[in-house]
C-alpha cells in the first residue's frame, strides 16, 4: 500500500498535463475504494506522509472538472473519520493548505456535481473540527448551502434522471443544519460519523 501510494503521489506531483493527473487520481481513488479498516488507516497515513492532502487541496482549484471533482472525492474520504479514525490529521493539513476558501468557492460552481462534492467534503470536515465550522459560519456558508439545496431541488425535479441526487442533497442539508447549530465552543469532541464524497 505504501509503495503504491508513493508511486501515485510521484505521478500526481510531476504531472504536467490533465490526462496524467487524472490517471494518478484514478489510481488513488482505486486504492481508497479497496481500503477499509486498518488498511484504510494505513493508506491515509501513507498519503499524508507523501503530501497527498496538500496536493489534493491545490487541485481543488484545477479548471478541469474531472480533476477537481476527483480531488474532492479523494479528499472527502481522507477527512472522514468513517474512513480513517485519524482523519483529524488530514483535516488539519487540509485546513492549513487553505482548502476551506477553495471548497467554499466550489459551492458557487456552475456544475451541480462539483457543488455536491464540495459540500460533502465540508460536511466531513465539520463533523471533526469545530474550527472548520467556525470558519464557514464566519463566511456565511449556511446561506450559500441553503441556496444550493433549493437549486438542487429544482434540478432534481426538472431532470428526473438525476433523482439519484437525493442523497447528496440530504448531505447538503445535513451540513446546512450542522452549520446553523454550530457554536464557537463546538470542538472536535463531537465525532459524528458522516458519509464521504
Amino acid at each position: 500500500m505504501e509503495q503504491e501510494a508513493s508511486q501515485l503521489m510521484r505521478g500526481l506531483s510531476s504531472s504536467a498535463d490533465s490526462e496524467a493527473t487524472i490517471e494518478s487520481l484514478k489510481g488513488l481513488m482505486a486504492l481508497i475504494e479497496r481500503a477499509d479498516g486498518a488498511t484504510a488507516e494505513e493508506l491515509a497515513a501513507a498519503l499524508r506522509r507523501h503530501g497527498a492532502v496538500q496536493r489534493l487541496c491545490a487541485l481543488v482549484d484545477d479548471a478541469a472538472p474531472s480533476v477537481h471533482r476527483r480531488s474532492m472525492a479523494i479528499l472527502g474520504n481522507l477527512v472522514a473519520d468513517v474512513f480513517d479514525p485519524r482523519a483529524s490529521e488530514s483535516v488539519a493539513l487540509a485546513s492549513g493548505a487553505g482548502v476551506l476558501p477553495r471548497l467554499l468557492a466550489r459551492l458557487g460552481d456552475e456544475a451541480f456535481p462539483t457543488k455536491l462534492y464540495a459540500a460533502a467534503c465540508l460536511q466531513n470536515m465539520t463533523s471533526i473540527d469545530g474550527g472548520v465550522c467556525d470558519f464557514l459560519n464566519s463566511q456565511g456558508a449556511a446561506k450559500v448551502l441553503e441556496a444550493l439545496l433549493r437549486a438542487g431541488d429544482d434540478e432534481v425535479q426538472s431532470q428526473p434522471a438525476r433523482a439519484g441526487l437525493a442523497l447528496p442533497l440530504t448531505l447538503t442539508l445535513t451540513l446546512t443544519l450542522t452549520l446553523t447549530r454550530c457554536r464557537p465552543s463546538w470542538r472536535s469532541s463531537r465525532r459524528a460519523r458522516s458519509p464521504t464524497c
